[in-house]
């Protein structure tokens, strides 16, 4: 039977069915240690940096440790003492590192600790279950170095952190920017609804109640606990503030945007590619030189390029793939040219 793992403040109340789940690795988290270790549910072992935890905790429950760089400050012996597990057991990685942390620093600790359990244990490349907890404006960093990951749209309220929460005076308008990004299957996550969530039917997840589900997208598309709306131009769903610039082809904020800067920080629908979109694209312009058939398009800032429609976008067009062979494997994608002039990399 599945175990239900349920926790208080700053998590609030998230549900998780994953069967044999009886161990917990807190690495930053150490309130959740310490509600663990109060309710005695599960076993938990605390990761942390501040060694003011050691005299209250000990060496069996707890280790001084840099997530940064995986360093142990001291015998990690008891460490891997915990993470010997039977057959049927099942180790969780829950991690609430500083905002300020690079990604990859604590993609590369997370996929070190998932290989010391697997060598401890004797198992092949067997992933673990894995909670990170960072703000949803990240997403596009944690996606690039751990694409495994996907985002929850349940918000983390911090007591200690004004910003982070969903009271107070200084709290953020649409509530709490932190959310949890994990391995585990959106569909197993239980949100309540007494809290602001509901359940979607095409998605089969629970989501914010705000989040209005696009049949287009085919997706909840809502991260910021805004309703997005869908821009016809954009081919996609957008903040309800953006406005269209006809010059970059996509929403942006209307303050403070210049178009030679968005641009360079844009990943071109084409190629795949960043620092350019699809009107500068060099892989469109020399595949264009190439297909003596293809027809110069008159306005390219809206409709697709490719085929010159609209209502849809490059990413969409049915006649793509005549132009470009893409093939995705764990969050990657590879795009090359059917001609065979040059060949992209790029990571979702």
């Amino acid at each position: 039977m599945p175990n239900t793992f349920l926790t208080r403040k700053p998590w609030n109340s998230l549900r998780i069915n994953v069967a044999c789940l009886n161990s917990i690795v807190c690495m930053g988290a150490p309130r959740l240690h310490f509600h663990l270790r109060r309710i005695r549910k599960m076993q938990s072992f605390l990761l942390d940096f501040d060694e003011r935890f050691g005299a209250y905790l000990s060496p069996r429950e707890f280790c001084l440790y840099n997530m940064c760089n995986n360093h142990f400050f001291y015998n990690r012996d008891p460490f891997e003492l915990f993470l010997k597990c039977n057959n049927n057991d099942r180790v969780l990685i829950v991690t609430d590192p500083p905002f300020g942390c690079r990604t990859e620093l604590i993609a590369h600790t997370l996929r070190s600790l998932v290989r010391l359990h697997n060598r401890i244990n004797c198992l092949p490349a067997t992933p673990l279950p894995i909670f990170w907890v960072y703000p949803y404006y990240m997403a596009n960093y944690i996606k690039q170095d751990m694409p495994e990951l996907q985002m929850c749209d349940y918000k983390l309220n911090y007591t200690n952190h004004s910003r982070y929460t969903n009271v107070g005076i200084a709290r953020r308008s649409y509530g709490s920017p932190v959310r949890v990004f994990t391995n585990v299957p959106l569909e197993l996550l239980q949100l309540q609804s007494a809290e602001g969530y509901k359940y979607c039917d095409k998605c089969k997840r629970y989501t914010g109640i705000e989040n209005v589900h696009c049949d287009r997208c085919g997706n909840c598309c809502s991260q910021n606990g805004q309703t997005y709306r869908h821009c016809q131009f954009c081919d996609m769903c957008v903040k309800p503030n953006y406005v269209h610039c006809t010059n970059c082809r996509r929403c942006s904020q209307r303050e403070g945007h210049v178009c030679a800067l968005y641009q360079s920080m844009q990943r071109c629908w084409l190629c795949g590619q960043r620092s350019h979109i699809e009107t500068n694209c060099r892989l469109w312009l020399q595949l264009k030189r190439r297909d003596r058939q293809q027809k110069q398009r008159k306005d390219q800032h809206y409709g697709c390029i490719i085929c010159g429609q609209r209502g849809h976008s490059e990413r969409r067009c049915t006649q793509r793939c005549r132009y470009f062979k893409e093939t995705q494997f764990m969050g990657q994608a590879v795009i090359v040219a059917r001609n065979k002039c040059s060949q992209k990399l790029r990571k979702l």
